[in-house]
C-alpha cells in the first residue's frame, strides 16, 4: 500500500485566477468572480455557440481585453468591440456549398489577436487574418477531406466498443485541436487534431502528416516532442465516442486530453519535470499517492437531455441499437488551465466548474473557488470556459 510522502507539497489557493466566463450554447456569457466586465449584444437564442476565447481587441490606437465567441457556422465574434472582428473568407452555413465542410467546433486565436484558426468536425482547419501565410488560401492544405473524418461516420460493427449500443449515436469526428506557434509570430508551426476516439492527426504547417522521428534530437519537454506522433504515449479510447477536448499548456510543452466522463489525461504522463505532470494527481512516479486526496468528478454514465424528449439518453442498452451510449451522453465538455502553474478547471454541460491542483481554494474542495456560477440543470447548455488572471480584474483594467 502506498504511504504518504512527507515531502509532498499540498496545493494552496491560487492568487493567479480572479474568475471566469461560461459560454452557453445560445451565446450567453456568464461572468463569475471578478474578471474584467466584458459586455455586448451578441446572443443567438438558438443552439449555435461553440467556443469562447480571450483576445486583445484593437480599437484605433488603443487595445482592450475582449472575448471571442465561435458559432457553429464558423464565424468568430468579438463581444465588446465587434469592430475588431477579423475578416473571414469561410462560412459553413451556406446550404449551396459544393462540399459539406462540417460544423465549426473549436477556435484558437493567434498570439497577436489579429488572426485565428477554426476547426470543423470534419477535420478542416481554416485560417483568417494574420494567421494566413502570405499567398495561401484560408484552408490549411490537405485538411479538406481527412481520412474517415466527416460525413458523420458512425462508430459501428468492429469499430464500436462491445459494451455500448451499436452505434448508440456514436460517430467518428474531430472534436478539438491545438495550434503550435513556438516563436509567437502568429504563424502555425504545426497542428494536432483530436478525434472522438482519442485518435490524432499530427500535421505540419502545410497540412502534411508528420511522420514519427521527424524531429530528432529535441529534448524532453520541447514542443516538437508533442508534434512527433510517437514522441510520447497518448491515450486512446477504441470504440468509444468519448474524447471531448484537448488543451495545450501555455509553454506548449504538454497537453491534457479531457474525456466526457471527466477523465483527465496529460501528455506526457510520466515526465515529472513537465508542466502538465500535476494533472496526474500523483506525488511522483515512484509514489502514486494522490497529491490531492479528493479527486475530480468522474461519471461513467449518460445523462438525459430534456431538449430531446423523444430519447432518454440516460438509458444505455448494448442489446438495443436505438438506445444512446453512455459515452455519447456523457456531460463533461471543456478543460482550461489555471494562470498559476499546477492548476486546471473543468466544465460540465450543466455548468458545473471543478478545480484541480493550485486552482482550488481548498485542497479538499473540488468546486471552483468562485461563487455565482450558472447552473443550467437539467438543461445541457454549457459550452466553454475562459479563465481570467489577476491582472484582468475589473478594478485594474478599465477601458472606456
Amino acid at each position: 500500500t502506498p504511504t504518504p510522502d512527507p515531502n509532498a507539497v499540498t496545493a494552496t489557493p491560487s492568487p493567479c485566477d480572479v474568475g471566469y466566463y461560461v459560454l452557453d450554447s445560445l451565446g450567453g456569457r456568464h461572468r463569475v468572480g471578478n474578471p474584467i466586465e466584458i459586455t455586448g449584444p451578441l446572443y443567438f437564442g438558438v443552439d449555435m455557440a461553440r467556443d469562447l476565447e480571450q483576445a486583445i481587441a484593437t480599437i484605433g490606437d488603443a487595445t482592450a481585453p475582449d472575448l471571442v465567441v465561435l458559432d457553429s457556422a464558423g464565424a468568430a465574434h468579438f463581444i465588446q468591440y465587434p469592430s475588431a472582428n477579423i475578416p473571414q473568407m469561410f462560412y459553413f452555413g451556406d446550404a449551396l456549398q459544393e462540399f459539406p465542410q462540417g460544423r465549426a467546433i473549436d477556435l484558437e486565436m493567434s498570439s497577436d489577436s489579429q488572426g485565428l484558426w477554426v476547426l470543423t468536425d470534419f477535420g478542416g482547419i481554416f485560417r483568417a487574418g494574420s494567421s494566413v501565410p502570405s499567398g495561401e488560401e484560408e484552408q490549411v492544405p490537405g485538411t479538406e477531406n481527412i481520412n474517415t473524418l466527416g460525413w458523420d461516420v458512425p462508430l459501428t460493427g468492429d469499430m464500436r466498443n462491445s459494451g455500448m449500443p451499436d452505434p448508440g449515436g456514436a460517430t467518428l469526428r474531430a472534436v478539438s485541436f491545438v495550434v503550435f506557434d513556438v516563436d509567437e509570430n502568429s504563424q502555425a508551426d504545426g497542428y494536432i487534431i483530436l478525434d472522438s476516439q482519442g485518435g490524432r492527426l499530427h500535421l505540419d504547417p502545410d497540412g502534411e502528416e508528420i511522420l514519427p522521428g521527424t524531429f530528432p534530437g529535441f529534448p524532453i519537454n520541447h514542443p516538437y516532442r508533442l508534434l512527433d506522433p510517437e514522441g510520447y504515449a497518448w491515450p486512446f479510447f477504441p470504440g468509444l465516442d468519448i474524447a471531448r477536448d484537448m488543451e495545450l499548456y501555455q509553454t506548449e510543452e504538454g497537453v491534457v486530453i479531457f474525456d466526457g466522463w471527466g477523465g483527465i489525461h496529460p501528455v506526457p504522463v510520466d515526465i515529472e519535470s513537465n508542466a502538465v505532470y500535476f494533472a496526474t494527481n500523483r506525488v511522483s512516479n515512484a509514489n502514486p499517492v494522490p497529491a490531492q486526496s479528493v479527486g475530480m468528478p468522474y461519471f461513467v454514465t449518460g445523462f438525459d437531455d430534456p431538449s430531446t424528449p423523444e430519447i432518454d439518453e440516460s438509458i444505455s442498452n448494448p442489446e438495443d441499437p436505438d438506445s444512446t451510449g453512455f459515452d455519447v451522453a456523457s456531460i463533461f465538455t471543456d478543460l482550461e488551465f489555471s494562470h498559476c502553474a499546477g492548476g486546471l478547471y473543468t466544465l460540465d454541460k450543466f455548468g458545473g466548474v471543478f478545480a484541480l491542483g493550485t486552482a482550488r481554494g481548498d485542497d479538499e474542495v473540488v468546486s471552483a473557488p468562485f461563487t455565482g456560477s450558472p447552473y443550467f440543470f437539467p438543461a445541457q447548455l454549457a459550452e466553454s470556459l475562459e479563465i481570467f488572471n489577476v491582472s484582468e480584474t475589473e478594478f485594474e483594467t478599465d477601458f472606456r
